[in-house]
């Protein structure tokens, strides 16, 4: 059984770190499935063959289907100048230049959408970084949580911002320290929050 896991683990391109935090356990209990010093069963096992994309089936005896089939959905790649139509007004099924689409086999709320990162602002030498360049996925109208990194309309603009608590304050700090944090006024608003992001080859 650890074979099969091994060869999905490694056809994966996960990281035994990712693994763990994906499932909700911890990095030595997926090292030991790998090496075969022990077996997830019950939920554990069909939460790892849904990461694998694979069945539990397979990871246990090696029948049925290797790999399930993945269900890409696409979501609109914005520009800059169309979120202020595209988010606030109800003109979504549109008409819009949209500049293409971005695809994942994640399925976020209705009407998310993707943008470019037009500068270096949320750009670092650690992870996570934000590239420039770079197409980002914002899930549309869903609850911010402190450290989450997030779309924001602030003086009739929209910035791509950290969301940071201190104290009773709400702060926008972007990841290059040459650019300066911001407090978020009492009118601005989370319009999305950052869900992931690929790289434009």
């Amino acid at each position: 059984m650890h074979e099969r896991i091994r060869q999905k683990f490694i056809e994966s391109g996960e990281t035994q770190d990712k693994l763990a935090k994906k499932m909700g356990v911890s990095r030595q209990a997926v090292s030991k499935w790998i090496e075969g010093l022990s077996k997830p069963k019950g939920e554990n096992l069909d939460k790892l063959a849904k990461n694998l994309n694979t069945t539990a089936e397979w990871l246990l005896y090696g029948k049925g289907q290797e790999s399930t089939p993945i269900l890409m959905i696409d979501y609109p790649l914005l520009s800059w100048d169309e979120l202020s139509v595209y988010c606030e007004t109800d003109y979504k099924e549109s008409n819009l230049e949209n500049s293409g689409l971005y695809f994942t086999h994640k399925t976020y709320t209705d009407y998310s959408f993707a943008l470019r990162v037009q500068n270096d602002s949320m750009s670092r030498m650690t992870s996570p970084s934000f590239t420039e360049g770079a197409n980002v996925l914002f899930e549309y109208q869903v609850e911010a949580k402190p450290n989450d990194f997030v779309l924001v309309r602030q003086d009739d603009e929209y910035i791509f911002r950290q969301l940071v608590k201190d104290g009773s304050r709400w702060l926008l700090k972007p990841l290059n320290p040459t650019y300066p944090i911001e407090a978020m006024a009492d009118d601005s608003k989370v319009v999305a929050v950052a869900r992931e992001m690929q790289t434009v080859i």
